[in-house]
């Protein structure tokens, strides 16, 4: 017997921040904000932030993944 779980897998985007390089580049602040805005959002044509979370070197921000990559390459 299989686990029904597995069919409904879902996939997500992870984007990882060195912290190091936050701190060298003076943007703390800026994801700070840029964190709490995505947090804020409820809007079917913006991406979801999931989950928020950090170590002692990195910051990740896990997102629904949407199939095409940054609107920029578009």
């Amino acid at each position: 017997m299989y686990n029904c779980n597995i069919f409904l897998e879902k996939l997500f985007a992870m984007k990882i921040l060195r912290k190091r390089d936050l701190c060298k580049k003076n943007l703390k602040d800026k994801m700070k904000n840029e964190k709490e805005i995505f947090e804020s959002l409820d809007n079917p044509f913006i991406v979801k932030l999931r989950y928020a979370f950090q170590n002692s070197k990195n910051l990740y921000l896990v997102m629904d993944f949407m199939q095409g990559g940054p609107i920029k390459f578009i």
